[in-house]
């Protein structure tokens, strides 16, 4: 049981510093392309218009937040005392980061997008390379979470007699 444990633990810190990695990678790239404009829209403005748009609407900005909602769920299995509440909270967690897959997928049917405080919105051309390193963390945070469960469940890795 210890070995399992302990392979539990370290894919989850693996799977969490893969997303934040990737997640930090999106903020400096472009995520989208508007016509007519000679700007782009970089990740870091999705971060800080994340409360904007959820107000005006653009439900797919909540995958920001749900991403952290994701790692709170991660982080309270981590202290669960007992396997039955780990588990939920596993599968919370599950939950939460196939939410944000969605909701990152969400984007792609978007034909404009907000693009400042003031409302104004703009019409997007292409998505670029900050929205695939963005949905690409939402999808690491999902395999993550169900690689965390298989392991933690079945303890693959793990000596038998260990168990």
């Amino acid at each position: 049981m210890v070995a399992a444990r302990r392979l539990s633990e370290f894919v989850q810190q693996k799977v969490l510093l893969a997303v934040m990695v990737l997640y930090a990678s999106s903020l400096p790239w472009s995520v989208c392309y508007f016509e007519n404009r000679h700007e782009t829209y970089p990740g870091y403005m999705c971060l800080f218009l994340t409360p904007i748009a959820l107000l005006g609407g653009y439900w797919e900005a909540g995958a920001n937040v749900v991403l952290v909602l994701w790692s709170a769920a991660v982080n309270q299995a981590k202290c669960a005392e007992d396997d039955e509440s780990r588990l939920t909270w596993q599968i919370t967690g599950v939950l939460l980061s196939g939410l944000a897959v969605y909701l990152a997928l969400v984007f792609l049917g978007r034909e404009t997008l907000l693009i400042d405080e003031a409302g104004n919105e703009g019409t997007i051309t292409r998505v670029g390379p900050g929205f695939y390193f963005w949905v690409s963390s939402m999808t690491a945070a999902f395999a993550g979470s169900v690689l965390w469960i298989v392991v933690g469940r079945f303890g693959f890795g793990a000596a038998e007699g260990q168990r």
